[in-house]
């Protein structure tokens, strides 16, 4: 910018309200208010008051203006955007970011003393109560343990059936049947066999239990299976119904790209855009790789916490920025609205950003680290994102909570579909009754036949 050290006119630090000769122009990027808060003057937030306390020490006038964009930029048709874009221009001595350490801007800054790390994270609406259901009557058991007991009840029907004609074969080989035999017909027994199955399951009679040593082992086991599934259920429908859990949508990066409900966004300007379609390319099967297919339009720093609350969406920011916007939200609204997920991201260094060369950077370090080394910048973010440290909490919750109308819609629909079985197995029964009548008459008439004839 045309000198070397800027030479402030009193020696003492103070802020310009326009370019000044011997002092620093910095662009200031919005971000959330305990981290830096430029919606009134004075500004506020950790990282602005850091950067007063260096500035004193340093005793340089400064001038603080907004990109255009107010981003930090990225890299459009070979020329950056935002903040970036101002010290590519020459528009610019310092971006106060903070700025996240990377390849993808090292062609045009210079990053100072990286003073803070942490990691990226997903922020999404915190799901604070179980929504009910009324589909609860099938949640007890997954759909594999469904298909398993329907396979179950088919394959004890079919050893009903080959125990109860083995056993009808072997009568009709011993004896033969005698007139008004009223024994069930050869035709009959795999209909009384099925229907016998499906009585134990549903709990009704023994009645057209299998026959024979055989058969009865069958039943005793049929039985005890059957109970122990009847009170695994119940067991587990109630707990279910009283003492049900909060589920987060997804807890890490590999849950979140299997899901289908929440899309990815993140603040215009920033590097995740690119970052992402890196790995898309070189490696799209990954859990970054697919998460760039997950993405939709980017947003603006103000309008996080709307965009979140309103939509099915996940915004992709480092940690620190995130929960500052959960400590904002908090003080505003009084209760956790807003809840966190890993991302997988590497974890990264935050800094300022200079001009490539730039003799200020030595001079900026050089304080900056006395005052990480006496914990400054720490005490600094604790103390103004003191009010999220109540929602860092996990979001799973074991509270009880009353029975909803779904829940009772899915209690009288179970008893809907235990009638519907108890009125299968009547007509069933009914048909196989007058099936066996009908074989009883005809065999009647043939023997009145055989006898007249005789």
């Amino acid at each position: 910018m045309g000198y070397t050290v800027p030479n402030s006119p009193t020696g003492e630090s103070f802020e310009v309200l326009e370019p000044t000769p011997g002092c620093i122009t910095v662009a200031i990027t919005p971000w959330s208010p305990p981290i830096a808060d430029y919606s009134k003057r004075p500004y506020s937030g950790s990282h602005v008051e850091l950067f007063f306390i260096f500035m004193r020490h340093l005793g340089w006038c400064y001038y603080l203006v907004h990109p255009p964009d107010n981003s930090l930029g990225v890299l459009v048709n070979g020329s950056f955007t935002g903040a970036v874009g101002m010290i590519e221009r020459k528009e610019a001595d310092i971006v106060m970011g903070p700025l996240a350490q990377s390849l993808f801007r090292s062609s045009v800054l210079d990053y100072g003393y990286g003073y803070i790390y942490g990691d990226c994270s997903l922020l999404y609406k915190r799901i604070t109560s179980v929504k009910p259901d009324v589909f609860t009557l099938i949640k007890p058991f997954h759909m594999e343990v469904w298909l398993i007991l329907a396979v179950a009840v088919m394959v004890v029907g079919v050893a009903a059936v080959l125990f109860n004609r083995f056993h009808f074969v072997l009568r009709r080989e011993d004896t033969a049947p005698a007139a008004g035999d009223q024994s069930s017909t050869g035709s009959d027994v795999g209909s009384k066999s099925f229907l016998w199955t499906w009585k134990i399951f549903v709990a009704q009679d023994l009645a057209d239990s299998p026959r024979g040593h055989s058969g009865h082992v069958l039943t005793i086991f049929w039985l005890v299976i059957s109970f122990m599934i009847a009170s695994m259920y119940r067991c587990n429908l109630k707990a279910i119904l009283i003492n049900d859990k909060v589920r987060p949508p997804f807890s890490n990066a590999e849950e979140f790209v299997k899901q289908n409900k929440y899309t990815l966004t993140w603040i215009d300007g920033k590097i995740f855009g690119p970052y992402l379609l890196a790995h898309s390319i070189e490696s799209p099967n990954e859990t970054h790789g697919q998460m760039w297919a997950k993405r939709t339009d980017l947003i603006l720093s103000d309008h996080v916490i709307s965009t979140v609350l309103s939509k099915k969406v996940a915004v992709l920011e480092p940690t620190l920025a995130l929960i500052s916007l959960m400590a904002e939200d908090f003080s505003k609204a009084g209760m956790c609205r807003l809840a966190l997920s890993d991302s997988g991201v590497t974890p990264t260094f935050m800094a300022l950003g200079f001009p490539r060369q730039s003799t200020l950077r030595e001079h900026v370090d050089r304080v900056l680290l006395r005052l990480v080394q006496a914990g400054i910048p720490q005490h600094l973010q604790a103390y103004n994102m003191r009010n999220a440290s109540w929602c860092l909490k996990p979001t799973t919750t074991s509270e009880s909570r009353p029975i909803a109308v779904e829940d009772l819609l899915g209690i009288f629909a179970i008893h809907g579909i235990g009638l519907i079985f108890g009125v299968m197995a009547f007509l069933l029964e009914l048909a196989v009754h007058r099936s066996t009548s009908k074989s009883r008459r005809t065999a009647a008439d043939h023997r009145a036949l055989s006898s007249s004839s005789t």
